[in-house]
């Protein structure tokens, strides 16, 4: 048995399961395998509820109660059983959901008018979502409630996604075993989506209701997945090249923004590893491509936020001529444009720093104190506890030193940071501070 995404539905090796879709269905439908339904027929809504019934049993009931004539093409179909609760749902959709989960396909006889149920030859391809079908308020539906999920089951991360925002999902194919540890909290349906894509699957929704189908993705899905292998890998070069074509090849795609970040991020990365210019340069080239080719994406707060890690000196290599005010400006703009909680958390902090920077302390205190009020378990946020505190972390105490030309004694404390704690968003500034002090950038 093989267990269904949807909340109290199993799925077998034969059978499909549904949850009821909110939105019906339009009358037509274009998929490829769904041929147009006309007449009263367009406008009949179906209720379906069978466990394991087989297909000849399952269209006669639909048959019936609506007047259509289904016949099975295919001998072997008639041992093929299916498990679907569905409410209100159209023909339309109930023959694409055969289409999509089963790779089957239906053909209006123009003799009788019959439809006939086959076999498709190969899987339906599933199409990227457009950008427009990104911004349909439905995939803007936020899980709003805190769920820390640790190695659960995709099934049991994804009915945990339908009991937030009623949008429901099935499995089917081989899928691998894909264990989620992760935290949902303002987390945008397309998030969700995204996340799936990362992990080597790939989804389509059922035309105009909120019922996806989710199945491993095919090869044309592979680019990603080596791009998301080399990222977790550290192989930043690799991952900073394979994200800008992902994007540049498919601009229109649901995927195409988060590349154009991934990317950023990576050139991120390799900038504080190499200390590169040149790295930071193109990492502004693609955050800034990312706001003017995509001015609806939910990636926004995220570009805005690293564009303005750049100009205060906090991205992943220093740059000569610090400009605190452009910053600011970026960062104002994050907390506007994101949801994400780390997002407005990690902009406020920075705010606070460049405050801080221009001589500004009280000010900066305020809104570490303002940051820490709203975002306490943000990991940013616990960093300047003891500022707030009014104690010195060993980092700070490092940067008074650099600040006042104690370089060496600086890079001391550095060190010990790095070896405290490893591999943490203070490390990475340790290290980034390291070579600012030992190539004399001051």
């Amino acid at each position: 048995m093989k267990k269904m995404l949807t909340i109290m539905f199993l799925i077998q090796s034969a059978a499909i399961t549904a949850l009821t879709p909110v939105l019906a269905a339009e009358p037509l439908s274009a998929f490829p395998g769904v041929p147009e339904v006309t007449g009263a027929a367009a406008e009949k809504k179906v209720n379906v509820r069978f466990r394991n019934i087989s297909l000849p049993e399952f269209f006669k009931y639909v048959s019936r109660e609506t007047g259509l004539t289904f016949r099975l093409a295919d001998p072997e179909l008639n041992t093929v059983h299916t498990t679907i609760y569905m409410k209100d749902s159209s023909i339309s959709a109930l023959m694409e959901i055969f289409v999509k989960s089963k790779s089957l396909e239906f053909q209006r006889d123009p003799q009788d008018g019959a439809y006939l149920v086959k076999r498709a030859k190969k899987p339906a391809v599933f199409p990227p979502l457009t950008r427009k079908e990104l911004e349909d308020p439905l995939l803007q539906r936020v899980v709003n409630k805190k769920v820390r999920l640790k190695e659960v089951a995709l099934a049991n991360f994804l009915d945990t996604v339908s009991e937030q925002t009623k949008i429901n999902f099935i499995i089917t194919g081989d899928t691998p075993d894909i264990r989620v540890t992760t935290e949902l909290n303002n987390t945008t349906v397309v998030d969700i989506l995204q996340f799936l894509k990362s992990r080597g699957l790939e989804y389509s929704r059922i035309t105009d209701t909120s019922l996806f189908i989710v199945r491993p993705a095919g090869d044309g899905a592979e680019r990603f997945s080596k791009a998301e292998t080399a990222f977790n890998e550290k192989k930043y070069e690799d991952s900073a090249a394979l994200y800008r074509e992902i994007a540049g090849k498919n601009p229109d795609s649901d995927m195409a923004d988060y590349a154009l970040l991934m990317s950023a991020v990576s050139y991120d990365w390799l900038a504080a590893r190499d200390n590169s210019p040149a790295a930071l340069k193109s990492e502004e080239e693609a955050l800034r491509a990312l706001i003017m080719d995509y001015p609806a994406s939910s990636r926004l707060g995220d570009a805005y936020l690293y564009l303005g890690q750049i100009y205060s000196g906090h991205a992943g290599a220093a740059i000569k001529d610090i400009d605190c005010k452009k910053a600011l400006g970026f960062y104002a703009l994050a907390i506007e444009k994101t949801y994400r909680d780390w997002v407005k958390a990690q902009a406020e902090v920075r705010m606070g720093q460049c405050y801080e920077r221009a001589g500004d302390r009280l000010k900066a205190l305020v809104v570490y104190k303002e940051a820490a009020r709203k975002y306490p378990d943000e990991e940013i946020v616990k960093s300047i506890q003891p500022l707030i505190d009014g104690q010195k972390t060993l980092l700070n105490a490092g940067i008074e030193l650099e600040n006042s030309g104690e370089y060496e004694l600086a890079v001391r404390i550095y060190e010990t940071v790095l070896k405290k704690d490893p591999g943490s968003d203070t490390a990475r500034e340790a290290a980034r501070r390291i070579e600012i002090c030992k190539s004399g950038r001051h």
